[in-house]
């Protein structure tokens, strides 16, 4: 396994600040307006699938390096989250790839794009956006609202949860981990 050193430090900075742009990306990308519980919501499941990822050391040990550091720089989330559009994501992301390419073996190259795509569809599951289009909190999603605050999201090969403005945020994702 490969270590951040041999990167210059922007370089470290921009792999290391992806994962948690990518999902602030996602959870923005179909944001309602009238409540900030999506937000919350999936706030939750960005900071858990970095936790995560960053305990899996033993099988996947650059992908947890790379989380572990994200976790480490909490106070840039801020910072970073001024720098979500959908063009400078992608952009970034692919510089991102190109330059784990140059420096790091295939294996560590995989598992950061797993690692990515994995906060990626985790937001988008998070919070079924599509069920309650309206935000009106009906009483029949209020029960699977509460629920959905207590368990971890439910990944599915073909999840029903996501909007579509969420699948197209999610194809233009693997497209760039793809290329």
């Amino acid at each position: 396994m490969a270590t951040l050193d041999v990167f210059a430090d922007s370089d470290k900075e921009l792999i290391i600040s992806l994962p948690y742009r990518v999902g602030i990306w996602i959870s923005n990308v179909d944001d309602n307006e009238k409540t900030e519980r999506d937000d919350k919501i999936e706030q939750q499941a960005l900071e858990a699938t970095i936790e995560k990822l960053a305990a899996r050391h033993k099988k996947i040990p650059f992908a947890a390096t790379i989380m572990r550091e994200v976790k480490s720089h909490k106070s840039m989330w801020s910072a970073w989250e001024a720098q979500i559009s959908e063009e400078q994501v992608i952009q970034d992301l692919s510089a991102a790839i190109t330059l784990c390419r140059s420096k790091l073996s295939k294996r560590d190259v995989k598992e950061y794009k797993q690692a990515v795509w994995q906060v990626g569809l985790v937001v988008a599951q998070a919070f079924g956006e599509h069920i309650d289009p309206d935000n009106e909190m009906h009483v029949n999603n209020f029960f699977s609202s509460i629920a959905g605050l207590l368990t971890k999201p439910d990944l599915k090969k073909r999840p029903e949860n996501m909007s579509a403005k969420e699948k197209t945020a999610l194809k233009k994702l693997r497209a760039v981990l793809k290329s």
